[in-house]
C-alpha cells in the first residue's frame, strides 16, 4: 500500500525546492511528533542547540524512539528509511515541551522542526495515556482545554525565537491544538504563518468558528480526515474538510500510516466520506445539543473512573493484558452508587437513540463531493 513510508522512498532524495513541502510531509512531521523524543530533543526551556534527528539515527536511537509507541514496527521502518533521506538531510529539532498533568487532565506535547527556509510547530495528537483521551472528551464540556491554552503559549515563544515563515500542524488532538494555536497567537506570529495543517483533529464549540479569529485564519486551514472518519468529525464543523483514502475499519483509519498516498506524492482523495461516518458526526452533533454541560461532565467523569485504573493508565495496558484490565472495567463499575448506574446508562440510551435516528436520516442523503461540511 502507498503511504508515507512509499512517500520517503519515493520522494526522499528530492529537495523541497524540487518537491515543494506538501501535506504528507506534514503528516510525515506529526508521526515523528508522538515518538519518544524526551532526552534527545533539548527542552524549549534550556536553550540548547537544536539536533540533526538524522544524525541521530543508530539503531540505538531508533529503537529508543519507537519502543512503546503505537506503531513500533512501522515508526522503526520509518525512521530507518527517513535517516538516509536527503529531503530531511539538514532537518533539526528543538524546544520540546511536554506537558502530564493529573490534577489539570492535561496532555501536552510539542516540538519544533528547523528546516533551512521556515519551521514547522508540530503538536502531538492523544497519546497513549488514557488522561490524554480525557482531555479530548473534555473538549465537548469546557470552552477551553488546558493543552488549547499552552499550545497558543508555545507557538508565540518560538516564532518570537526563530522568526522564520511557519507551518503549524498536527494529527488528532494535535489538529485541533494548530488551529486554535492558529487562531489565537499574537498578529506576528500569524504574519509568518504560511499553513495550518490539521490531520484528523476534532472539532469545536461553535462560538470558534462564529468568531472573527476563525474566519481570519481560514484561508490558511487545510483539514484532512479518512473517509470512515470518526475522531475529525468530533463536536462541530463548519471548515472544508479534505477526505482521503485509508485503509482499516472505523477508528483504524486514523492511524497516518492507513492513509493513502498518491504516486505524485499527494493524498489520495475520496468524493464522500462513508455513511457510517457523517452518521456518527451527525449523531455527536445532536448529542451535544440534547445533553447538558452538566450531564456530559458526569458522564465522563464515570466513564474514565471506569477505564483508568491508575493516573497514568494507557492503553497499551489494556492490549498487553486485555481480559485482566477488562475485569479491573468490571469491578470498577459495579462500586457505583446506584444513582451514578442509573444516570450512565441513561445517557448511553440518550446516545443510541440518537445514533439509531442519524444512521437512517444519513442513508437518505447522497453527498457528491470530495470536500463537504459536516
Amino acid at each position: 500500500m502507498k503511504n508515507i513510508i512509499y512517500f520517503l522512498k519515493k520522494y526522499g532524495n528530492q529537495s523541497f525546492h524540487v518537491v515543494p513541502f506538501n501535506e504528507v510531509d506534514s503528516l510525515i512531521l506529526c508521526q515523528i511528533t508522538y515518538l519518544n523524543l524526551e532526552g534527545i530533543v533539548p527542552e524549549e526551556e534550556n536553550g540548547a542547540s537544536a539536533v540533526s534527528l538524522c544524525d541521530l539515527l543508530d539503531e540505538k536511537t531508533i529503537e529508543r524512539l519507537s519502543v512503546d509507541t503505537l506503531d513500533y514496527q512501522k515508526n522503526k521502518k520509518m525512521l530507518r528509511i527517513l535517516k538516509n533521506c536527503g529531503r530531511y538531510e539538514g532537518l533539526r529539532m528543538n524546544y520540546l515541551k511536554n506537558h502530564f498533568n493529573y490534577e489539570k487532565e492535561e496532555q501536552f506535547f510539542s516540538v519544533t522542526f528547523l528546516f533551512e527556509d521556515f519551521i514547522y510547530v508540530g503538536y502531538r495528537g492523544t497519546d497513549i495515556t488514557l488522561l490524554g483521551w480525557k482531555e479530548d472528551f473534555n473538549m465537548a464540556i469546557l470552552d477551553v482545554v488546558p493543552a488549547q491554552k499552552d499550545a497558543i503559549t508555545y507557538l508565540n515563544e518560538v516564532e518570537q525565537k526563530e522568526q522564520k515563515p511557519l507551518y503549524v500542524g498536527g494529527h488528532s488532538k494535535g489538529g485541533n491544538l494548530a488551529l486554535y494555536a492558529g487562531m489565537f497567537c499574537e498578529e506576528f506570529v500569524q504574519k509568518k504563518m504560511i499553513r495550518i495543517y490539521n490531520h484528523d483533529g476534532p472539532g469545536f464549540n461553535k462560538k470558534i468558528y462564529q468568531s472573527l479569529e476563525f474566519q481570519k485564519m481560514k484561508p490558511l486551514h487545510f483539514k484532512t480526515t479518512p473517509q470512515q472518519a470518526m475522531i475529525g468529525i468530533l463536536l462541530y464543523h463548519e471548515e472544508e474538510i479534505t477526505f482521503i483514502k485509508s485503509k482499516g475499519l472505523g477508528i483504524l483509519q486514523h492511524d497516518p500510516y492507513h492513509w493513502r498516498v498518491t504516486k505524485d506524492g499527494h493524498f489520495q482523495l475520496v468524493k464522500n466520506p462513508t455513511q457510517m461516518s457523517l452518521a456518527f458526526g451527525k449523531s455527536i452533533q445532536s448529542f451535544l445539543e440534547k445533553t447538558t454541560v452538566e450531564e456530559r461532565t458526569h458522564f465522563v467523569d464515570l466513564l474514565f473512573k471506569i477505564f483508568m485504573e491508575k493516573p497514568d493508565s494507557t492503553v497499551l495496558d489494556i492490549k498487553r493484558r486485555p481480559f485482566r484490565y477488562f475485569r479491573g472495567m468490571r469491578t470498577r463499575y459495579r462500586v457505583f452508587t446506584v444513582e451514578e448506574r442509573k444516570e450512565f446508562k441513561g445517557i448511553l440510551k440518550k446516545y443510541r437513540l440518537i445514533w439509531k435516528t442519524s444512521l437512517k436520516e444519513c442513508k437518505k442523503q447522497n453527498k457528491n463531493t470530495s470536500k463537504v461540511n459536516l
